[in-house]
């Protein structure tokens, strides 16, 4: 009798635990099933990546997947699909993940200068730019979404990392006859996290214990300064 109480009592903490544990990663895990034949909308999208005009001279092309799939960061952290369908400023993006749900989601560990609220009349240096490099970039195409320790902030907003796949970064040279060269580096998966600090047009932030990346993103931050990029001319 022992025995069987202390059994049902066990499937009851199981069952308790597992739903206390329910997180967005879950969710849209959950609905992913609905998702899994489905091609993206864009035909051009699928046969070609888009050259994004960026100032300087820097341009970044990257394509998406035919179809929707398991996505995973370098180190196999499972990410979560989603489309953008709003920027709101250079670090905040409104994005459709796979449950159907919209989600307001800011980038972390990176800050871009302030254009709204009470910057409205008198944007930060930069915050244009940072706003229409994630505009010109991301709109209306898909992401993946990888989440920290601490999934959302005070304003509930959803707190991630924004995986590209396919990334090249290219750049237009200008030559002695005025003839310019397209110079290609391939970059492969890349965040537009580290994208907007290779560029000058955020800095680095960390709110602990979201810190996954801070190492790697201080040294990106540090070369751009060495560069003069951006904010840091």
């Amino acid at each position: 009798m022992k025995f069987k109480l202390a059994f049902i009592v066990s499937i009851i903490l199981l069952i308790v635990s597992g739903c206390s544990e329910s997180s967005i990663i879950e969710e849209a895990t959950a609905t992913r099933d609905k998702f899994s034949n489905r091609v993206d909308s864009s035909a051009e999208d699928k046969t070609e990546n888009k050259n994004i005009s960026v100032r300087e001279g820097h341009w970044y092309t990257w394509s998406i997947p035919n179809e929707t799939r398991d996505y995973k960061a370098p180190d196999k952290t499972k990410l979560i699909e989603g489309k953008v369908v709003n920027v709101v400023d250079g670090d905040t993006l409104d994005i459709q993940i796979t449950n159907g749900k919209e989600e307001r989601v800011r980038l972390i560990l990176v800050d871009t200068p302030e254009s709204k609220g009470d910057y409205e009349d008198k944007p930060q240096p930069y915050a244009i730019e940072a706003y229409e490099f994630t505009k010109e970039l991301l709109q209306d195409r898909t992401v993946w979404l990888e989440i920290d320790k601490e999934e959302r902030d005070q304003y509930e907003r959803l707190l991630a990392y924004i995986w590209l796949d396919d990334v090249v970064m290219n750049q237009e040279v200008l030559t002695k006859d005025d003839e310019v060269v397209i110079i290609g580096e391939k970059i492969g998966q890349i965040t537009l996290n580290e994208l907007l600090l290779r560029e000058g047009l955020a800095e680095v932030a960390v709110f602990p214990p979201n810190n996954k990346y801070e190492k790697q993103f201080e040294d990106v931050q540090k070369q751009a300064k060495k560069e003069e990029e951006g904010i840091w001319k």
